[in-house]
């Protein structure tokens, strides 16, 4: 991290994806634990489907039990929690205070109600703009980027996360877009090499069973170690925006630390 006194200045595009990057791999063991603890549940239902239900040309069922188990986990519980105590993490690394797994997968259970609401208005609300010819949910996904961090550091009405997380982006939309975009590029070119170096080594055929069940592991162990860094990036702009639009500053480190609770007290 960067020495106090250049931490609360704004960064151009290239200096936030470079500290990203250095957040996330100088905390690699503390994002991974966050990550884990909270994708392994849809990882191992996940798999179980697969086994059970059979894949390819003799699958019992195209979706079975398990399967659907697993994604209602993963859209209620793991993404909520997972980007809810990631934030905490990077915020709390970025404020120069301790922080555990135990500690940011806290916060993030003690604000999930309002986090999962807030994210799933904006999730209908962005696949209604990707129906209407694309991009108007690109423009709703960038400028809804930021409700996780919005949700654990700041306020706890999910009207009032999806409108803070708009008015941050707001004018910034096309730096806060590419920065997401190389971010998302880099963890999808790492799933897609991962898998293909994989199954050159062991000459599985990824259409069979184990081909399937492989994929999806390798699917959901890339989201465990990649998916942190887009939440990284998302909270390392929250800060840079509140730097540049409300002059966020030392003065300010105290509340922000104090966290949303202890401030509407």
């Amino acid at each position: 991290m960067s020495s106090p006194e250049t931490r609360f200045e704004p960064m151009t595009t290239g200096r936030l994806l470079d500290r990203a990057f250095r957040v996330y791999f100088q905390n690699f063991p503390l994002m991974l634990g966050i990550s884990a603890f909270a994708y392994m549940p849809a990882l191992a239902f996940d798999v179980l489907d697969v086994v059970i239900t059979g894949t390819g040309s003799d699958a019992v069922l195209p979706f079975g039990f398990f399967g659907v188990l697993a994604l209602t986990i993963s859209f209620l519980f793991v993404t909520p929690i997972a980007t809810g105590a990631t934030s905490k993490a990077v915020s709390d690394t970025y404020l120069g205070n301790p922080v555990t797994v135990g500690t940011a997968l806290k916060t993030a259970w003690g604000r999930i109600v309002p986090l999962i609401l807030a994210q799933l208005v904006a999730m209908l609300i962005i696949m209604g703009g990707f129906v209407l010819l694309i991009v108007p949910g690109i423009i709703f996904m960038v400028y809804y980027a930021l409700i996780a961090p919005v949700a654990i550091l700041e306020t706890s009405g999910h009207a009032e996360i999806r409108r803070r997380s708009w008015s941050l982006v707001e004018g910034y939309g096309v730096k806060v877009f590419v920065i997401l975009f190389i971010v998302v590029t880099v963890v999808q070119f790492a799933f897609g090499s991962s898998v293909g170096a994989v199954f050159f080594v062991t000459s599985i055929e990824a259409e069979s069973g184990a081909g399937q069940a492989l994929q999806i592991a390798l699917q959901s162990i890339t989201a465990i170690v990649g998916y942190p860094l887009q939440t990284i990036a998302a909270t390392l702009i929250y800060y840079d925006l509140r730097i540049r639009k409300e002059g966020f500053d030392l003065e300010m480190l105290s509340r922000a630390a104090a966290g949303p609770d202890r401030q509407d007290a």
